[in-house]
């Protein structure tokens, strides 16, 4: 069954926050250290197959978690979402951010993980009656896409986005608006998506077309229309 599938998953991601310790860890130079010639070029070689088989191993978490993320919106079914709350694979995901806070694959795996569940949340608030007050609804940067391929623009905007700050992230979002690819979302739902993209007054500094020249802005608007 589907439903079954995707709870396999969850050990996918805690997996993942393994390979991502592990490679936190890697010190080559250590451990080429006092090896001779020959042992030395095998520990390399099997150093970077890890790596890859990492790196292909958090990539897969976090790309099953958006699939995870689909199913539940196209069938209306949140009992998945209950099971990643029991499972306090978010918990983990924060302890591993604390670990290693530099690390971008971490904020995207909570990111998703923190949607599924906001997910279930906002299911049950809704069975019980209670009414939500708008500030506590969690919003995210994917809600504010009206473009009809939602996915394909996320991957878009994350290639030009994923490591870059203040000014950069701003020329991405005032062009992607302009495309009408997006609605023009907050400071944090930037930064929830994109992880750490500079202080939030230099971000909003630069949301503004004049502070780019010509080049700058239609360089960028032809990058996100291919």
């Amino acid at each position: 069954m589907e439903n079954e599938r995707l709870l396999n998953i969850i050990p996918i991601v805690r997996d993942a926050i393994s390979d991502i310790e592990y490679l936190e860890s890697i010190d080559i130079n250590h451990e080429l250290r006092s090896i001779t010639d020959n042992e030395a070029e095998v520990k390399a070689q099997n150093l970077t197959m890890d790596r890859k088989r990492c790196i292909s191993n958090i990539d897969k978490a976090i790309s099953s978690l958006d699939e995870v993320l689909e199913y539940i919106r196209r069938t209306g079914k949140t009992e998945i979402a209950d099971e990643y709350r029991d499972s306090f694979l978010d918990v983990a995901l924060i302890m591993a951010k604390k670990r290693h806070p530099y690390n971008r694959d971490i904020d995207k795996l909570i990111r998703r993980v923190n949607d599924i569940i906001c997910l279930c949340g906002n299911d049950a608030k809704k069975e019980t009656g209670l009414q939500v007050p708008a500030s506590t609804m969690a919003t995210t940067f994917k809600n504010k896409i009206i473009a009809e391929n939602k996915q394909e623009v996320l991957n878009k905007l994350h290639s030009l986005i994923d490591g870059k700050r203040g000014k950069n992230v701003a020329l991405v979002i005032i062009a992607s608006i302009e495309l009408g690819l997006i609605q023009k979302p907050t400071y944090r739902e930037v930064q929830r998506e994109f992880g750490e993209i500079g202080a939030e007054s230099g971000y909003h500094s630069y949301l503004n077309k004049d502070k780019f020249s010509s080049n700058e802005y239609e360089g960028m608007k032809k990058r996100l229309s291919k």
